[in-house]
Formats: structure tokens, C-alpha cells, sequence
């Protein structure tokens, strides 16, 4: 036997009463903790930002047709119109005017009914760092209102050029103005 085994030997069978120390007869075994999990990562936490955060030309792009998304949702009764309202700017009248509308059906009694507005085409009309003009070919399908009195109206399918005017404000893009065809 080597002097390092031998020394080795002793050192173990000292801290054995050390170890062992922590049990009591109620509790025999010393208690392992559960596995943490490791803290989050960065990019676990933080979600990327959407293509419409961005102060770009395809950000104003993104966030047109993100508009529309949410229009849809109002129009098609999923969200109401917080949504649209949240994205556009106190001075935006026809985003106003929409919203007054949207919302007037659901108090009127009126049923609305049609598809999502579908966009054929997008494009930057003009850019700045702070605005950006975007026009939207929108095919807009047949939609179908029935008044609380019975009385249907109903509108055809068409398609329309809508320009938008978006403004950059405290980092992210809002709806400014929709000028809508007549």
C-alpha cells in the first residue's frame, strides 16, 4: 500500500461523518434538490420584432398590409376595433370613421357578412424617415348587411386603390390617413 492511498483513505473516512451529519432519523436519506433550469436566454425572452417595426420601406409595407389584417378582424367581427385604432394616429379621421362605422353595425343590430379584404398589390408611393405613402390594390369581395329590420343590402365584389399614409412615431409605424376611392 502506498503512503497516498493510505492518506487518501483517511481523509475519507474523516468527512464521512461530515456528510452524514446533515441526516437525522427522520430524514435518512439528505435531500438532492430538483434540477434547476437554466435562466433564459436573450433571445429566448425577447421576441423578434415583427417585419412591421421596422423604420424601413419594407416595414411600411408590412405594416400596411398589417392594417388591413386587423381591419379585416374588426370588419369580420374577431377583435372589435381596438385593434385599428391602437395602429393609427389620433388625427387619422377615416381610421376614426371606420372604427364609428364598425362599431355602429354591432350597436345597430345590423349583421355584417363578407371574406377578408384581400390585397392584389402593394407598394411605397413615397419615403421619408418619419412618413411613408403606400399604395394597396385591394380586392374587396361581396359583402352583405342585414339591418335590424330584416332589409338586406348588399354590395358586389370589387377592387379598389387604397393610399395609405403612415407616419413613424415613438418606434413604430401608424396609420396617419386611408384615402379611401369613391
Amino acid at each position: 500500500m502506498s503512503y497516498s492511498f493510505v492518506r487518501r483513505a483517511a481523509i475519507a473516512a474523516a468527512a464521512l461523518p461530515l456528510l452524514l451529519a446533515g441526516c437525522t432519523d427522520d430524514d435518512p436519506v439528505p435531500q438532492i434538490p430538483d434540477p434547476t433550469t437554466p435562466s433564459p436566454t436573450a433571445s429566448e425572452t425577447t421576441a423578434p420584432p415583427e417585419p412591421w417595426e421596422a423604420q424601413t420601406e419594407d416595414g411600411a409595407i408590412a405594416f400596411a398590409e398589417h392594417w388591413i389584417d386587423l381591419l379585416n378582424a374588426a370588419r369580420l367581427d374577431e377583435t372589435g376595433t381596438e385593434g385599428i385604432t391602437d395602429a393609427s394616429t389620433p388625427q387619422c379621421a377615416s381610421c376614426s370613421n371606420i372604427a364609428q362605422i364598425i362599431d355602429g353595425w354591432q350597436s345597430d343590430g345590423i349583421a355584417y357578412k363578407s371574406k377578408p379584404w384581400t390585397i392584389e398589390q402593394v407598394a411605397v408611393i413615397s419615403s421619408e424617415p418619419k412618413e411613408a405613402r403606400v399604395g394597396l390594390r385591394i380586392l374587396r369581395p361581396r359583402e352583405m348587411l342585414t339591418e335590424s329590420d330584416g332589409s338586406v343590402v348588399r354590395k358586389d365584389a370589387s377592387r379598389a386603390t387604397y393610399a395609405a399614409t403612415l407616419e413613424w412615431r415613438s418606434g413604430s409605424w401608424l396609420m396617419h390617413e386611408l384615402v379611401i376611392p369613391e
